[in-house]
């Protein structure tokens, strides 16, 4: 059996999951969803697997779910992607951004003075030795870590009432990549080559990851509830960046474990 990732895109979400594909025809996966997943309202579904060492995707039709299995349709096959900055993994959460009119060299500074403070906090420098340590240096430094966590949060919510009345809003992710995120936004008033200020935080748990970033929209897709833009980063630092690979790497290798022991 092949390892499938399904991709199903709503009018303001994506879900993601993995599952074996059972049979090709009829097109059969064994994955887990939830049973409530609407899929007569989805915008569109893809399918993506390794076939003969080549990287298939496909845009199908879900036919009906029953235990944990998916039977679906193919409508087309589409080009696949192998960039490895832009894997993209499904993250729903929150991101402050700011629109850039006239002239953006002032914020290409700003991200780069934010991005080096983020480097030289505690927290960052911490997460970057841990797994080099004994064991019992390890505990110690997780509690710095999360002393330094909670100290940030706080300063989060003193300073979240001056973003806020710094023309500053708040847009719901979707997903996240090395390269860029997409996100879902109520207000229509996005459009492709919109470019913005991004404050962002991935909050997953123990992984906490800021960054400030300059993004461009790139695609931007009209739903019946708002729209669904996806974005490029157009500068942040390339440390963390990295670290936003690995994020994506981690995740998707526990989601491809999990469809293992379906």
């Amino acid at each position: 059996m092949s390892i499938v990732k399904l991709k199903i895109i709503f009018d303001d979400n994506v879900v993601r999951a993995y599952g074996d594909m059972i049979s090709r025809d009829p097109l059969k996966l064994n994955v887990r969803l939830p049973s409530s997943l609407p899929f007569n309202e989805a915008i569109t579904t893809q399918i993506n697997f390794f076939e003969a060492g080549q990287n298939k995707i496909y845009e199908v039709k879900p036919l009906r779910y029953t235990g944990n299995t998916l039977e679906l349709s193919v409508i087309k096959e589409l080009p696949a992607k192998s960039d490895r900055s832009h894997y993209r993994i499904g993250y729903n959460g929150y991101f402050r951004i700011k629109k850039i009119t006239g002239d953006p060299t002032p914020y290409y500074q700003e991200v780069k003075n934010i991005n080096e403070g983020i480097k030289n906090s505690l927290s960052y420098k911490i997460k970057s030795v841990i797994s080099k340590e004994i064991p019992q240096m390890q505990y110690v430094l997780w509690y710095l870590f999360e002393l330094d966590n909670k100290i940030d949060e706080i300063l989060e919510i003193l300073k979240e009432e001056k973003k806020l009345n710094a023309d500053y809003i708040k847009i719901k992710t979707i997903d996240i990549s090395g390269g860029g995120f997409s996100f879902f936004s109520e207000s229509k008033d996005f459009n492709v080559n919109d470019i913005f200020f991004v404050d962002g935080l991935i909050d997953d748990g123990s992984i906490k990851i800021r960054f400030a970033s300059i993004s461009r929209v790139v695609s931007r897709h009209e739903t019946k509830k708002g729209v669904i833009c996806g974005t490029v980063f157009e500068e942040i630092d390339n440390d963390i960046r990295e670290n936003i690979v690995k994020y994506v790497f981690d995740k998707d290798r526990e989601m491809l474990k999990e469809a293992k022991n379906l």
